[in-house]
């Protein structure tokens, strides 16, 4: 699987289940690279693509998104 297929799946994975996608051009996002937030008030997913390691923060998050989903 491609960096693009990845992304992709991503994607395609989070809409599935509401979430709110939110792709940022900077660096970080008040100091941070990125994060899941699945509560209440909305599901989200946050990631700074300038970050030097924004497709690792999103696979980490993503992580967080499978735990949430499967909850194991």
């Amino acid at each position: 699987m491609t960096r693009k297929e990845f992304w992709q799946k991503i994607i395609n994975d989070l809409l599935e289940d509401n979430f709110a996608i939110f792709l940022h051009k900077q660096h970080d996002i008040d100091g941070w690279s990125g994060w899941l937030d699945a509560g209440e008030e909305g599901n989200e997913f946050v990631v700074a693509l300038d970050h030097p390691l924004s497709f690792e923060t999103a696979i980490h998050e993503y992580c967080h998104y499978l735990q949430w989903k499967h909850k194991p």
